[in-house]
Order: C-alpha cells, then structure tokens, then sequence
C-alpha cells in the first residue's frame, strides 16, 4: 500500500504496529480464535507463521488452547489480547442484561431469532453511550410480546435521558 493513505475525520490512518508484523499476526490469530473467525484465521495464519511465529503455536490456537512455550513477547501479546476478550465479553454479557436480553455473547448472530438481533444492536448502540437511537420498523418482524418489551425498553431509555426515534 506504498503511497496509499487514508483519512478518518481528517486525520491520517497509520496501519502500521509498534509492536511488529509478527507480534500483530499473533494478536489477529489470538482474536480469531477467540470470536471463531475463520475467514480471519484462514487469511492470517500463513502470514504469522511466515512472519515468524512458530507452527506450533499457531496449531494451539486453532485448538483454542494456549499455545506452549512462547517467547516472551509472544506471551504477553498472548496474554493481552485474552484479557481484552475478556473484559469486552463481561462487558457484553451486562449490556445484553441491563436491556432483559439473555443471549450468550459468543454465539453467532446469524444463530439468533429476528428479536434478539435487534436486542443485540440496542446493546451495541448502548455501549457506545448513544443519546439518540433511531430505530427503522423495529416492531415489523416481531410479535406483540417482543414489540411490547421493546417499547417498555425504549421508555426506560427514556428515563435515562436517551432519545428514541422509531420509523414506521
């Protein structure tokens, strides 16, 4: 990408790591694994063992297993990026509560009904701290129990301050 840049609110993207291409493709392979990103993987694994990292790291995180004997770099990239998950996990898991939403944060969302897609992005927009939400037919796909616990919701957001937009 020599001589490509990219501008994000006027300010210019830089895409390279202080930390290295090697470290970078393991951070990617530790993220892959966790979320079950197998596009990523699959793009991502020939390039860290290419970059250096060893193949039997890279077999113990397509297991979902720590890898053994990391360098000391490796190790606390390793270790990093698992308390990121972590943390955005338990981060997830109470946003998903505080809308009465009981949805494993792990699962896919093409796995989840209509409701709970919708459910996940009102949690989306909440960690984001959105004071506006704007919401496009909300209530098309669901029925009276769902539209009506959505609405609730909406008023409670309401009471906290957030304005709600809903177009039908």
């Amino acid at each position: 990408l020599d001589g490509v840049r990219a501008l994000w609110d006027g300010e210019h993207l830089r895409f390279r790591s202080a930390i290295g291409v090697r470290l970078t493709e393991l951070a990617i392979l530790v993220t892959a694994s966790e979320w079950q990103q197998a596009a990523e993987w699959a793009i991502h694994a020939p390039i860290a063992e290419r970059e250096g990292v060893a193949p039997k790291p890279i077999a113990a995180l397509s297991r979902g297993e720590r890898p053994p004997r990391l360098a000391d770099d490796e190790a606390a990239v390793y270790d990093v990026c698992i308390e990121l998950h972590r943390e955005r996990r338990a981060r997830a898991t109470e946003l998903l509560h505080r809308i009465g939403a009981d949805i494993d944060p792990d699962r896919e969302v093409r796995e989840l009904s209509m409701p709970e897609q919708q459910l996940v992005e009102i949690a989306k927009a909440l960690s984001k701290k959105v004071r506006l939400l704007i919401l496009d037919e909300p209530t098309a796909s669901l029925n009276e129990h769902d539209s009506d616990a959505l609405l609730t919701l909406l008023m409670e957001f309401r009471k906290q301050g957030m304005t709600s937009i809903i177009i039908s």
